[in-house]
Formats: structure tokens, C-alpha cells, sequence
């Protein structure tokens, strides 16, 4: 597909600078070094991907405005299928490889989360993936995945559609409106760089973790240097150059170490290695005698520089590997250079070895640019679909014996002989305990942490006149498992009302609450459970950081109010479960001993009693349920009863372990006079 222009210019397009400019290529190596170096050593973000972004701006404009200039039209079958034959002959290898590696390197219970992250990244869309972990409550504990680092890819690969149309625009409004191409192109890149600054600014202050991964956030970055390649139409010479590359060279190395990058990026303060970045490109090309771009367009850097691509897509998956194959979380000085230097040589022969041949037998073949996009497409597709269908075997198989497979539980507490047998494989399998959720994540029954709606759903027996209602955050929602268990043999009509980070409780910080939503949510969720009369409520009694735990104001207040407007219906408050350290399901994967690897000693998460339960005057109507001892024996908490694994993340139950609870649980209703016998 070609868009003609030969027509539609109203005026001549102005010439720019179409030359090869070796020190920005020399800057690119700067960039990629310098990401490697900030993570590995300092384990935080460098700026060099601003850098990236800007150059990546400066590049592609130049191209696609040269196009125009010398052949009066641009072909975007020919420019997409040169770029998706440069990029992703070696971003789909190191896709490759990493799927394999995690296969033998990653604990199993970081692996569908891997490969999910990787089907992102296949798709250029690792960003959105990201932000989508970062408001989803349930991924927030997982670790870094070795392809976290696409996130950029994936926006650059955006940025490349979204220029596309950019142009396809500008050309299309010249033909019709009798304006100046060049003009419009500028004004146009001028009002993305605002407008995307602006909102950058903005999101970045209200949601700084979503700002860093949206596209939106960073579209300025590439139109500053998109502006950069159509307004500065000749570098600067002599001593005024010189400053201005070394001064520009000096900030992008140092924008990482003296900025607050982590928590502030991208917003305002991604303009100054920005802006370092365009004061080396502006600056150089006289190649004066003491300029930094004598340096930058040495071959040592410019051949760096080729190969920065790789080297930017290499290292972050051997840091992560090497962590992981280590157990540590940071990595010695030494291998860290072995990282640098590997990623480096892989991606020098990645370059030798598939880039290269790909691109010269498409060539050889004369293989057009349809043909080259469609085969592209078809590669990408072949490895998608081979990562989800092993996903997909890694779950259903292991797992398809489940329910048969949970003879112990919760049992194993109170039975000295009830120790986990390593003979027998815990369940779920390790691959999948992430995924052992309660069935109201899947049913969309679980409101997200934003949306004040309450979302009402029946469970058990939807025909019984008794009802007991669920209610509260995920603390609650995970019990849910266990209530249906108990509905098998005691029909009972259950319904969830439960919101992601929001217990049932009145507004305060120290009650739980995470914004204003949960409060109108709890409100609610709070006048229909009265309206129900419900036979009993169960929710959670307690908040618990370690040993600090506490029944918060704001609970009882709750309580309290629900009492008042439904007088003498039970209130079965269930004690937090414990917690356990962020890295147990690592530790599951390599434990040679459940019962004494991998839990946590019971005196660092509980004490025998709930610390201020005698200061607190409960209403009447509500029993404080302790069900610590299927959690922790007398001097340890495991993470694995028998052979279920407890926990899905350090602070929810696995659905699985939920319903072995279901006899316990069911002693603790009939204290408050659930008669189980009733039909």
C-alpha cells in the first residue's frame, strides 16, 4: 500500500539532514550500556530508554520524510516489512530462548506468568500487560518475568503504527486543505509532544507504576525527536557543538543517578535525559577536535552501537536467570560483567547468525513486502499459540486429579502423622497454585479495587431459603471454596459480596480501606445483605502484618451498624490467616522438606490471641472465629498441609486448601447455632 503525494504537496518539501550519522549510533550503544549497568549494579532505571525513544522519534521521522522528499509518496508495506525484518528476527529469538529457559531456570510457580508475559511481548503489547499486573491485585506478588523488559519494545513498536498514521493524516489534510505538508507535519508533532507532556505530567501524579508503561506517556518522547530530525536542519559546529554533546552526554549518563527515576518517571523529569539526548544529536556531526562525537562516531561505538538492539534485549533475561539460578537478589560485581558481556556476544551472533541470513535469503528469494510481513505475522502466531497450548497442558494435566488428591488438608494439623510425604506430588502443581482461585475471579464476582458496584452472586445450593452471605476483601473471598464444600452435604444458599482490597468495614486508613470507592461499596454491599436477613454472614475479624494484628475500629463500627439494622443475625468473624515470605513458591520448587522449608516460625506471625481483643466490646451478635491451628502448628507454619499447598500468593489461601477447611469452618457456624442437619 503506497499513499501518492506527488499531488497533494502544496509546496516543495524542504530538505533535511538524510546522512548516516555514526554518533548517534554511538549514542545508542551509551543507552544500552547504560541500561544494563543501572539494573545490574543499581536496580533501578537509567533514563537510557528515554533515550531510545527520542532517537527512535529522530529515525523514523527522517525516513519516512525522506521517502517523501525523494520518491513523493510513502510505501508502508515496504516501510512495516523492513522494520518487522530488522526487529523481529532477534526480538522472537530471545522470545524463543527465554521460553525454553524458563522451562529449566524458573521455579514452576513463576512460569505461566512468564509465558503469558511473553505472548505479550510476541504481540507488542508487554506494556499494557504490565499495567494491567499493576491494578490486578491478584498478579501484584509475582516477581520480574524475564521479558519484563519488552514493555519498551512493545511502545516502540506502537510508536511505528501511530507515525504511520500520523503521516497518513498529515498527507491526506495537505491534498484536501491546500496546506503545507511540512507545516502540518510540524505542527502536528509539536501538538503530540504537548498534549502527550501534559498527560505524561499528569498520570504520573496520580498513577506514577501505570504512567511509567503507558504509550500515552511517552508518544512526546518520540515526537521531541521526530521535531528534532524536520526543524534542526544543520548540527552545530565548532566549540558551541562540542559543549552541547559533551554537556548532553554528561546528562544522560548521570540522569539515573541524580533524579528520582523509580518514582518519578516519566512526567517532567523524563525531559532531562531527554533533552540530553537531543543536545547530542544537535551538537554533533562536526566532529570537532575536542567533541564527545569523535568519540561516539568511534567504530568500536558505532559497531556497539548496531548491535545495542540485542544487547537491550539480552541482558535483562540473563540478569533474571542468573538471579534465579543463584537464589540471591543481587548479583556479584563480577558476573555482572559476564552478564554485560554476554549479552553483547548474543547479540553480535544473533546478528551473525539470524538476522543477516534472513534478511539475505528474503532477498534471494525476492520475497516482496507482503510476503515478508505475512511471514512475520505467521512466526509471531506460531509462537504464541506453541506458548499457550503448553500453558494450557501445563495446567489441565497435573492438575486434572485435584479433587481426588487432598486426603490430608487441613487433616494433617491434627495428626502427628499427617506430615507431608515428598513421594507424593503437592497439589495443585506448583505451575498452576497461582492460578487456584476461589471461583468468583473467574465468574467476574469479585469486584476490582476501583469500582464501587456491588456485584452480588449465588453460590451452593441457589434454591435453599438459607442463605449466608460472604462478604468483604479477598480475606474473605478466599473461604469461599470452603462454604460451597459445606453446601454440599448442608444446602445452604451462599452469596459473595466481596471488592479487592476493601474489607468490610467503615472508611479509615487503618481499617483497610484503599480509596473512597470501597467506601460507597461497603455502604451498600451493607443495607442489601439487611434487606436479605440472611441465617448468618461470615467475614474477616482481623488485620495482620507479622505478629501485628489487630481488629480495627472500623470493623466493629461495621458491625455495629449491620446489628442495628438486622438485630440478632450472626456475624461470624473469621481471624486473618497468617502470611508468608514473598518468596515461598520459589522455595516450594527446590525444598527437600516441607514441613521445615519454606513456611515461617508461628511466633514471627501470631501471638495466642488477637492482641487488642479484650480492649474491643463487640456487639452481641458476632463471634470471633480462630482457626490458627490449621495454619501453623505449635511452633511453625508451613506452607504445604499433607500434600496441598496453603497459599497461592504470601497472603491468600489456594481454593484447594479452602475447601479441606470446610470441616472446620463448619464447627465454628454451628457454635453460633448453624444447624447443619436442616434441609
Amino acid at each position: 500500500m503506497a499513499l501518492d503525494t506527488r499531488q497533494a504537496v502544496s509546496s516543495a518539501l524542504p530538505s533535511i539532514d538524510k546522512r548516516f550519522r555514526p554518533e548517534i549510533e554511538g549514542l545508542r550503544a551509551v543507552a544500552s550500556i547504560l541500561v544494563a549497568v543501572y539494573h545490574i549494579y543499581l536496580g533501578r532505571v537509567s533514563g537510557g530508554v528515554d533515550v531510545f525513544f527520542v532517537v527512535a522519534g529522530f529515525l523514523i521521522t527522517t525516513t519516512l520524510y525522506t521517502m517523501l522528499t525523494r520518491e513523493g509518496r510513502i510505501s508502508y508495506s515496504g516501510f512495516f516489512s523492513r522494520l518487522a525484518t530488522r526487529l523481529l528476527p532477534h526480538a522472537l529469538t530471545v522470545l524463543a530462548v527465554v521460553f525454553a529457559a524458563s522451562l529449566v531456570l524458573l521455579p514452576p510457580a513463576r512460569r505461566l506468568a512468564a509465558w503469558d508475559e511473553i505472548t505479550a511481548s510476541a504481540l507488542y503489547g508487554e506494556n499494557w500487560a504490565l499495567i494491567a499486573k499493576a491494578t490486578d491485585y491478584l498478579a501484584q506478588g509475582e516477581g520480574s518475568s524475564p521479558v519484563q523488559h519488552f514493555w519498551a519494545m512493545s511502545i516502540q513498536g506502537q510508536f511505528y503504527a501511530i507515525w504511520a498514521v500520523v503521516f497518513a493524516l498529515v498527507l491526506f489534510a495537505s491534498r484536501h486543505l491546500a496546506i503545507s505538508t511540512y507545516r502540518l507535519l510540524v505542527w502536528s508533532l509539536g501538538t503530540l509532544f504537548v498534549v502527550s507532556l501534559a498527560f505524561s505530567i499528569y498520570y504520573t501524579a496520580v498513577d506514577q507504576p501505570v504512567a511509567y508503561f503507558h504509550t500515552g506517556t511517552r508518544v512526546w518522547e518520540f515526537a521531541l525527536g521526530g521535531l528534532v530530525a524536520l526543524v534542526v536542519r544543520r548540527a552545530l559546529v565548532g566549540r558551541g557543538g562540542a559543549v552541547a554533546v559533551w554537556t548532553g552526554l554528561a546528562i544522560v549518563v548521570s540522569s539515573g543517578l541524580l533524579l528520582p527515576v523509580s518514582t518519578s518517571f516519566p512526567g517532567y523529569v523524563a525531559l532531562v535525559p531527554a533533552l540530553g539526548a537531543v543536545l547530542v544529536i544537535v551538537g554533533s556531526g562536526g566532529y570537532g577536535r575536542y567533541g564527545a562525537d569523535r568519540f561516539l562516531s568511534h567504530p568500536a561505538m558505532v559497531w556497539l552501537g548496531g548491535v545495542s538492539y540485542g544487547i537491550y534485549l539480552w541482558h535483562w533475561p540473563l540478569l533474571v536467570f542468573s538471579l534465579a539460578l543463584m537464589g540471591v537478589d543481587r548479583v556479584h560485581p563480577i558476573w555482572g560483567v559476564v552478564i554485560i558481556a554476554a549479552a553483547i556476544g548474543l547479540s553480535a551472533l544473533t546478528a551473525r547468525f539470524v538476522e543477516r541470513p534472513v534478511w539475505r535469503r528474503l532477498k534471494d528469494k525476492r520475497v516482496g513486502s507482503a510476503g515478508r510481513l505475512l511471514l512475520g505475522g505467521a512466526t509471531i502466531l506460531v509462537l504464541v499459540l506453541g506458548i499457550q497450548g503448553w500453558s494450557y497442558l501445563a495446567v489441565a494435566v497435573p492438575n486434572a486429579s485435584t479433587d481426588t488428591a487432598t486426603s490430608q488438608g487441613a487433616r494433617s494439623f491434627v495428626s502427628e502423622n499427617g506430615r507431608t510425604s515428598l513421594e507424593e506430588p503437592v497439589v495443585p502443581d506448583l505451575v498452576a497454585v497461582p492460578l487456584d482461585n476461589p471461583a468468583m475471579y473467574d465468574d467476574g464476582c469479585h469486584q476490582d479495587i476501583e469500582d464501587p458496584a456491588v456485584v452480588e452472586c449465588v453460590y451452593g445450593a441457589a434454591d435453599s431459603e438459607r442463605t449466608v452471605v460472604l462478604v468483604g476483601g479477598s480475606h474473605s473471598a478466599h473461604w469461599l471454596p470452603a462454604l460451597e464444600t459445606i453446601a454440599e452435604d448442608h444446602p445452604i444458599r451462599i452469596v459473595s459480596m466481596t471488592k479487592s482490597s476493601c474489607p468490610w468495614s467503615t472508611p479509615g486508613v487503618e481499617n483497610g480501606y484503599r480509596d473512597d470507592s470501597c467506601g460507597e461499596w461497603n455502604r451498600e454491599a451493607t443495607r442489601r445483605i439487611a434487606e436479605m436477613e440472611p441465617e448468618l454472614v461470615v467475614t474477616t475479624a482481623t488485620r495482620s502484618i507479622g505478629a501485628d494484628e489487630v481488629v480495627p475500629p472500623g470493623y466493629v463500627d461495621r458491625w455495629s451498624e449491620f446489628t442495628a439494622l438486622s438485630p440478632g443475625t450472626p456475624i461470624v468473624a473469621l481471624r486473618d490467616n497468617p502470611r508468608m515470605s514473598a518468596d515461598f513458591l520459589d522455595c516450594l520448587g527446590s525444598a527437600d522438606d516441607f514441613t521445615t522449608q519454606c513456611g515461617r516460625d508461628r511466633g514471627d506471625l501470631r501471638q495466642e490471641s488477637i492482641p487488642n481483643i479484650d480492649d474491643v466490646i463487640l456487639p452481641d451478635s458476632v463471634f470471633v472465629a480462630d482457626l490458627t491451628d490449621y495454619f501453623c502448628r505449635s511452633d511453625y507454619c508451613p506452607a504445604v498441609a499433607g500434600n496441598v499447598v496453603i497459599y497461592r500468593d504470601p497472603a491468600h489461601l489456594t481454593a484447594t486448601y479452602s475447601r479441606t477447611l470446610a470441616g472446620p469452618l463448619l464447627d465454628q457456624l454451628k457454635l453460633v447455632g448453624f444447624a447443619a442437619d436442616e434441609t
